[in-house]
């Protein structure tokens, strides 16, 4: 899980020498356990807010 945070997938998926489809399925499987053990049932809302980050360009 800690390739998943630091790399995209497919860099991942050549290392591992596997398909994007097996460690998709295998990311889900361990965020669907990882939020079980929350315990979210309470939960009635949820709110997600966007921030955009200035570009930052070298010239």
């Amino acid at each position: 899980m800690s390739l998943i945070e630091a790399m995209l997938v497919l860099p991942i998926c050549r290392q591992l020498e596997t398909s994007n489809k097996r460690l998709w399925r295998i990311v889900h499987n361990y965020m669907h356990r990882m939020l079980g053990d929350l315990g979210l049932s309470s939960v009635t809302k949820v709110s997600v807010e966007e921030v955009r980050r200035k570009e930052r360009r070298v010239r």
